[in-house]
């Protein structure tokens, strides 16, 4: 269902822009200099926008439902994210971040994640979020005093509940590791 929504969004947009360039080509057939020069640009300014922009934020529809490989899918459709700026580029670096974590790849993970901090996530809690992944992929690395580190900074953030339980369990895995490395 989700993907046919998807498609009627595209659909729509793409409706949307046609008509903008027809209602513009009329005008200017008509002489209507101004207007359809106007028209011309309106509709240039939404295309290159659906096109450039659109996918992150499909893409982050899918991340919050969980659907961590579509929306790799969706991002992996845009050629040029260097291009992409401030939310746009964040989001898709946290959405990259956390589709190499589900993956295995912690190294990459914590690249993204910089970046995506770095690029500016939008609000506190993916944030703290973001500081999440990146203290569980240098658990992962055997980084501890980092992943503690990390930790502390998502705990620092403001978070919403569902965030809470993970931040003590990785907490809790902290204090074994660190606990089993100083018996031996």
């Amino acid at each position: 269902m989700d993907g046919i929504i998807t498609a009627m969004n595209r659909y729509i947009r793409i409706a949307i822009v046609a008509g903008l360039a027809l209602w513009a080509f009329y005008d200017l057939m008509n002489e209507q200099w101004l207007i359809g020069g106007l028209l011309v640009f309106v509709s240039l300014l939404l295309a290159l926008g659906f096109l450039h922009f659109s996918n992150v934020w499909s893409a982050f529809r899918k991340f919050r439902r969980g659907d961590i490989e579509s929306a790799n899918k969706i991002l992996l459709e845009i050629k040029e994210p260097e291009k992409l700026k401030g939310a746009n580029r964040a989001y898709f670096h946290f959405m990259r971040g956390f589709y190499e974590l589900h993956n295995d790849h912690p190294k990459p993970a914590i690249l993204q994640l910089q970046q995506a901090l770095e690029a500016g996530i939008k609000t506190e809690h993916d944030r703290a979020i973001a500081h999440f992944g990146l203290a569980g992929a240098n658990f992962d690395l055997g980084r501890i005093s980092e992943s503690r580190i990390q930790l502390h900074k998502a705990q620092e953030l403001p978070h919403k509940e569902n965030l809470q339980q993970k931040l003590i369990e990785l907490e809790l895995l902290l204090d074994q590791r660190e606990h089993g490395n100083q018996k031996k």
